[in-house]
C-alpha cells in the first residue's frame, strides 16, 4: 500500500454503537453485531469496530478540518463480531483504503483532476497485480453499508467475495461533515483473500515470436459491461490470446441514446510459432459472433 503511495493509520478499536447508523446499515447487517465493553470509558467507545470505515472517514475529516484534502490512506487491522453464545467475538483481518481530493494537481502541461472511481478501483487492481492474484473480477452490486448504491462494486475471485469498492455514500459523508468533496474507499477482507495468492512464483520466458494485433469497436446496450466482453473474449482466443485492452469508450450523436461504443486492441500469440493470417481472422470472426450473440451488440462501422 505504501508502494502506490498510501499512509498508514491506526485507529481505536473501541467505537460508537453509532457507527453502524454512519454506514447506514440496516437492522439485521453483521455491522451491528457489537461487543460491549464492561468498563467504556465512555459511550464514543463503548464496543468493538465491527468495520474499519468509521475510523478512515474520521481521519479524513480530521485532516480536512486541518487543511490536508488530498489524501490516500489506509489502514490494516481487526474487525470484531459478536457471536451468541460465545464470550469470545469472531476476529477477522480486514484492509480498508481512502482517496479523496486531486489525483494530480494544476501544471503548465496538465490541468486539475479530481479522483474518481477509477482511480480507486486502479488502486486496488495494482495491490492485487502485486500480491500475485489475476483471477479477480468486479461486478457491480448494491447493498454495501456506506457505499453509493450507483458507483460500487464487489470484488470477487472464483466465486468468493474479496471485497468492495467505490464512492462513500453522501449519507455518510455528511456525518463526518464531509460535503465538498467525494471520498472513494475500498475494503479488503484479508482471510477470503489469502488463499488465491500464490504460493510461489514462476518465470515466464520471453516471446519468441512476434504478436498479431486487431482492433474491434463493438456498440452495446449501455447496461452491459465491458468485463462480460472481455470475458467472451478471452473465453474465445483460449490460449493464442495475449491480451485484451480498451482503449476508447464513445457516447454520443453517431449511434443510439441508450447505447455506447467500446473499442478493444486484441492482441494474439503463440509460444509455438508466427501465427498466420487466415489463424487470427477465424480466431476474430469467432470472437465478433460470440460478443454479439451473447450481447446484442453489434460491429461499429467507419
Amino acid at each position: 500500500m505504501t508502494g502506490i503511495g498510501f499512509s498508514e493509520i491506526i485507529t481505536y478499536s473501541f467505537i460508537s454503537p453509532e457507527s453502524a447508523d454512519t454506514l447506514n446499515a440496516d437492522e439485521t447487517s453483521d455491522l451491528r453485531r457489537f461487543t460491549g465493553l464492561m468498563n467504556p470509558l465512555s459511550k464514543d467507545q463503548s464496543v468493538l469496530r465491527t468495520s474499519l470505515l468509521p475510523g478512515v472517514m474520521a481521519t479524513v475529516a480530521h485532516n480536512r478540518l486541518n487543511g490536508e484534502k488530498d489524501l490516500r490512506l489506509f489502514e490494516w487491522g481487526k474487525v470484531f463480531k459478536n457471536r451468541k453464545g460465545d464470550p469470545q467475538p469472531l476476529e477477522q483481518n480486514m484492509l480498508v483504503g481512502a482517496i479523496t481530493g486531486r489525483a494530480q494537481q494544476r501544471t503548465w502541461y496538465s490541468n486539475r483532476r479530481d479522483v474518481d472511481f477509477y482511480d480507486i478501483k486502479g488502486c486496488f487492481e495494482a495491490l492485487l497485480t502485486g500480491l500475485g492474484v489475476d483471477s479477480a473480477r468486479f461486478e457491480r452490486k448494491n447493498g454495501f453499508p456506506g457505499y453509493d448504491a450507483e458507483s460500487s462494486c464487489g470484488v470477487y475471485a472464483s466465486k468468493t467475495c474479496i471485497g468492495q469498492m467505490g464512492k462513500a455514500s453522501s449519507s455518510m459523508k455528511a456525518a463526518y461533515d464531509i460535503e465538498e468533496d467525494d471520498v472513494f474507499i475500498f475494503e479488503m477482507n484479508v482471510a477470503e483473500l489469502l488463499p488465491f495468492i500464490p504460493t510461489e512464483k514462476r518465470f515466464r520466458p520471453f516471446p519468441r515470436f512476434p504478436a498479431v494485433y486487431r482492433d474491434i469497436s463493438l456498440v452495446v446496450d449501455q447496461r452491459v459491461e465491458s468485463g462480460r466482453i472481455v470475458e467472451f473474449i478471452q473465453e474465445t482466443g483460449k490460449d493464442l490470446l495475449e491480451s485484451v485492452h480498451i482503449f476508447d469508450i464513445y457516447e454520443g450523436d453517431q449511434i443510439g441514446e441508450c447505447e455506447k461504443a467500446i473499442a478493444f486492441r486484441i492482441s494474439y500469440r503463440s509460444d509455438k510459432g508466427t501465427l498466420d493470417g487466415d489463424t487470427v481472422n477465424r480466431l476474430y470472426e469467432r470472437m465478433i459472433r460470440k460478443v454479439c450473440n451473447e450481447t446484442g451488440g453489434r460491429l461499429r462501422e467507419g
